[in-house]
């Protein structure tokens, strides 16, 4: 007989990305999904076109002007499942998973991005990620890192293989209909960058890449400006080359979530060549709507890419082979109906809300013993 299960996820904010995955889990009738807010949304994610979504058949608790549900742990029966963001990544989150530690039942369980482990801070993270695993190891029972990295680095600081899950963020299918003509050969190669203008985004890596393609007619489109950033926005316009005519740049304001997604459509590749991303939702999002990518191995979605229609991972983080795989990209040519529409059928097939929660349904009949074989994400081959 199977066990009705409450799943508890303790975040820091109602998040887009994590929303198909709870409706989704929300679905089986042997759970009751219950997500904890802790913090609003921030300003400058409002101002990058997000929003809180509304989830279906998902008990919200909004937690950010009152006190934390501690009785969902003081209560907890064994058959209960607590997913927090992070260790110590966000106060009231972490909090909560002190107090679980000491007094819930269930299994216990921490959702986190990679560490970005770069510089002076970097070895304090290692150091801190060490502390937490002597602290609170015994008591996690299994972690949902997300891509391949934050695997890595569980593994590194002594946690036990059988705990590590890769995982991912999850964004919903497309709401928009394929655009109904096939690609145009004659019209420009046209990429997209969404993503903040700051040089953790490589944005100027991705400018100096396409100023290489001189000899293909490329239209790169920068979804990338708000109110504080239009000052940078004129030195960088004013620093390209007016005289490179077969490359052109246009700069727009950040679009509303569902309006990025549509637009998105209209392109045939997405770019993003970050320094460091814990994770890169752009990425899903892109693949939701069926058009290809390339991302930094620096980011955790570069994971995704398991697929050569999927797109390309950017190793090495420098214009030439940014330019070098742009070029591989654009020779495979436009992005048109039919291929689209295959493209979104891989994607809603391996990291759509079903496929991640049939995966955490895997992960929990291993962790209670039912099954012997470890799982493996859907988007693996």
């Amino acid at each position: 007989m199977k066990t009705h299960r409450k799943l508890f996820f303790w975040q820091n904010t109602n998040s887009i990305h994590q929303s198909a995955l709870l409706e989704s889990l929300a679905k089986n009738p042997m759970y009751e999904v219950h997500l904890i807010v802790t913090e609003a949304l921030p300003e400058f994610r409002k101002a990058m076109g997000w929003q809180e979504p509304k989830l279906y058949n998902v008990n919200v608790h909004n937690c950010v002007a009152g006190e934390l549900p501690l009785s969902f742990l003081q209560k907890s029966t064994e058959s209960d499942v607590h997913i927090f963001s992070g260790i110590n990544a966000f106060p009231n989150v972490h909090k909560a998973f002190r107090y679980a530690i000491k007094n819930a039942k269930g299994l216990i369980s921490v959702f986190s991005e990679p560490l970005d482990y770069r510089g002076i801070k970097g070895k304090v993270r290692i150091m801190r990620a060490y502390y937490h695993k002597i602290r609170f190891g015994r008591k996690i029972d299994f972690i949902l890192a997300t891509g391949k990295y934050a695997v890595e680095q569980f593994l590194n600081v002594g946690y036990a293989k059988s705990k590590v899950f890769e995982w991912s963020y999850v964004v919903h299918k497309s709401n928009t209909l394929i655009p109904n003509h096939d690609a145009d050969l004659d019209e420009n190669f046209r990429i997209i960058f969404a993503a903040s203008l700051i040089p953790r985004k490589g944005y100027d890596i991705l400018l100096r890449a396409v100023k290489m393609l001189q000899d293909i007619p490329v239209q790169l489109d920068m979804y990338c400006v708000n109110e504080k950033n239009k000052e940078d926005v004129s030195t960088i316009v004013n620093q390209l080359d007016p005289s490179h005519s077969s490359c052109k740049v246009s700069f727009f304001e950040f679009l509303p979530n569902d309006e990025l997604r549509n637009q998105i459509n209209n392109y045939d590749l997405l770019v993003l060549p970050s320094r460091h991303d814990g994770w890169g939702a752009i990425i899903n999002e892109s693949l939701m709507e069926g058009t290809p990518v390339i991302v930094s191995s620096n980011c955790g979605s570069s994971s995704l890419i398991n697929y050569r229609q999927f797109g390309n991972v950017l190793k090495e983080l420098n214009p030439d082979s940014l330019n070098l795989i742009l070029r591989s990209q654009i020779q495979k040519g436009k992005v048109g109906k039919d291929l689209r529409k295959s493209n979104r059928d891989l994607a809603n097939r391996v990291i759509s809300g079903e496929a991640m929660a049939s995966y955490f349904n895997q992960i929990l009949s291993y962790q209670i013993g039912q099954v012997n074989i470890m799982p493996k994400p859907p988007y693996s081959k």
